[in-house]
């Protein structure tokens, strides 16, 4: 309004200029006054015309100037509060100009970022990347673009995106950047990185499962035949040692089945279990990835009593408080200690409203580092929380952590000082069905049953069907076996009524397991058949059952329960 008011009095004074130059020239001309008053009314017309003539482009160029200042302010909206930040830095690196967004993008007031040098909020690990940036961009006067870590209040950190040109207009020795926020973007990358990573894990890991089982099955099958027909006395010492041997084999593939847990999770439900059992499996595949410079140690009180829990998911808790443990003591080492024990919870000591009092079994990761800071506990649980250098760490660990716990019905609990350590409590209710646990590897001796009738086997491993072939035959049972899937579907094709039974492998060359079991469901429906497996992701008990399949039996298994089993199937009447 104040500019208007100006034009307006600019205006006003020229046409006051105006008419005293006009009486000027009638007293420098008299003849001018002497003109016809016709003529005179002619020239009064004419300025009449060229005054109006005058207003009517004042008003256009008052008009102009508006729309041109609601432009101006349009624009100066849209590039305050664009979604990218917008700099103007000099050859020097200071900071000429910057817009709202680019501001707020700092946590910092704009007339503070005025004048401030750019490195300033740039990680000092990537200050070269700028300056070669910067001068990459003055040098070829092209667009350039790069990716480095900036920081804001407190040293708040994220991840940026920077595309410059040289300023328009300029000397050349300025650029004009655009910065981005591309820090979700980078995380994304890392977990899908991640993620390739573990499926390739899974991949290497589901195949060597399977010739790892098969090896073992058959190993497994001798030691038990050697046992059985091992005489008491003379040979005792012989039968100990393969009696001591066997639980080695049901170890290495309990290995090989958390190997898969970890690479192939899969939801399950909660079974009961005893937590000093499954930390401790746990702890013998993590012990190996602890650093040199770090002690670790774990005490399970056997009287810690049951749970209703998932092993995978303790598994997973506690490789991510192992792991946290770990990464807190990276530069001076320390110690690590895990623990399991049974606790008491009364409602005075009770952690949460929702805890209910009785007996517990409290998990307990504790490690001598760097510890917590009082401002941080109350957020160590929320998804993405992260005081890790970039790129170190997702923030996910200790909030998947409470989930899991949560999911198990427990509460987890945090005690840290900073400098002096963490320990973390997970807390698991105790219940009474200790009948119901089932250890891996003991199940009740019982008495191996055999038969007469003729068994139809086909695996590809020439171990496993000699192993099979003697232990069948010793029970009784007459064998046919066949280590090609097309040659033992034509022997049934022959003589389909001439077998009673018929067990294949999963992962056959030509003819899969499954597929076999169709084609023989095409000769003789109903045909009893068991399928085992070392590993597939595509056959399991329920996939089997579908199929018509009666049982899907995973490899290794004792040749008690394998007996069992196939007792089992020839005795059901359908």
């Amino acid at each position: 309004m104040n500019r208007n008011n100006k034009l307006d009095n600019k205006l006003s004074e020229l046409r006051q200029q105006a008419e005293k130059i006009v009486k000027e020239k009638q007293k420098a001309f008299p003849e001018l006054s002497e003109l016809p008053s016709e003529e005179v009314q002619r020239v009064i017309h004419e300025l009449r015309v060229h005054q109006i003539e005058l207003e009517m482009q004042n008003e256009e160029l008052c008009r102009l100037r508006n729309e041109l200042e609601i432009s101006r302010d349009k624009y100066l909206d849209l590039y305050d509060f664009a979604p990218i930040g917008y700099f103007t830095v000099d050859s020097n690196g200071v900071i000429q100009e910057v817009n709202l967004r680019g501001a707020l993008l700092l946590e910092s007031e704009r007339c503070y970022v005025n004048g401030t040098l750019f490195y300033n909020f740039i990680f000092e690990e990537d200050k070269d990347l700028f300056y070669k940036h910067q001068q990459l961009v003055l040098k070829t006067g092209e667009r350039q673009s790069c990716e480095l870590r900036m920081k804001k209040k407190k040293n708040l950190q994220f991840h940026a995106r920077i595309e410059s040109i040289v300023a328009p207009g300029s000397s050349g020795d300025l650029i004009r950047a655009a910065v981005s926020d591309v820090t979700e973007r980078v995380r994304l990358e890392s977990q899908l990185r991640q993620d390739e990573k573990m499926k390739a894990l899974g991949t290497l890991s589901a195949g060597f499962a399977h010739e790892f089982n098969n090896i073992l099955f058959p190993i497994m099958g001798y030691i038990e035949m050697g046992i059985l027909d091992l005489p008491k006395g003379k040979t005792q010492n012989i039968r100990l040692y393969l009696e001591r041997t066997l639980p080695l084999c049901k170890r290495a593939a309990l290995l090989i089945g958390q190997i898969l847990t970890f690479t192939h999770p899969v939801e399950q439900t909660l079974t009961p279990l005893k937590l000093q059992n499954t930390v401790r499996d746990a702890i013998r595949l993590l012990a190996p990835l602890c650093p040199d410079t770090i002690a670790l140690c774990h005490q399970t009180d056997e009287n810690s009593g049951t749970v209703m829990g998932n092993p995978f998911q303790i598994y997973r808790i506690l490789t991510n408080l192992y792991t946290n443990a770990c990464e807190a003591m990276e530069k001076r080492g320390g110690g690590l200690e895990v623990s399991v024990e049974p606790v008491s919870v009364s409602p005075e000591t009770a952690l949460a409203e929702d805890m209910k009092p009785g007996k517990y079994a409290r998990l307990t990761v504790r490690d001598t580092g760097c510890g917590i800071e009082p401002a941080n506990i109350g957020r160590v649980f929320d998804p993405f929380f992260t005081t890790k250098k970039f790129g170190k760490g997702t923030g996910l660990g200790l909030s998947v952590v409470h989930g899991l716990v949560s999911q198990h019905k427990g509460i987890i609990k945090i005690d840290s000082k900073p400098g002096e350590g963490t320990a973390v409590h997970v807390y698991l209710p105790a219940i009474s069905a200790e009948s119901d646990v089932i250890s891996p590897g003991t199940r009740a001796k019982e008495a191996i049953q055999g038969g007469a009738e003729h068994i139809l086997l086909t695996d590809d491993e020439e171990a496993v069907v000699l192993m099979h072939q003697e232990f069948l035959g010793k029970l009784g049972y007459r064998v046919s076996s066949f280590t090609e899937s097309p040659a033992a579907l034509e022997a049934f094709r022959l003589h389909p009524d001439a077998f009673d039974l018929v067990i294949t492998d999963t992962s056959m060359p030509e003819m899969t397991g499954a597929e076999l079991a169709r084609e023989i469901f095409k000769i003789r429906l109903n045909t009893p058949i068991i399928i085992c497996t070392g590993y597939s992701e595509t056959m399991n008990e329920e996939t089997a059952k579908a199929m018509g399949i009666r049982e899907c039996i995973k490899k290794p298994v004792s040749i008690s329960e394998f007996a069992a089993i196939i007792r089992k199937v020839l005795d059901r009447k359908d």
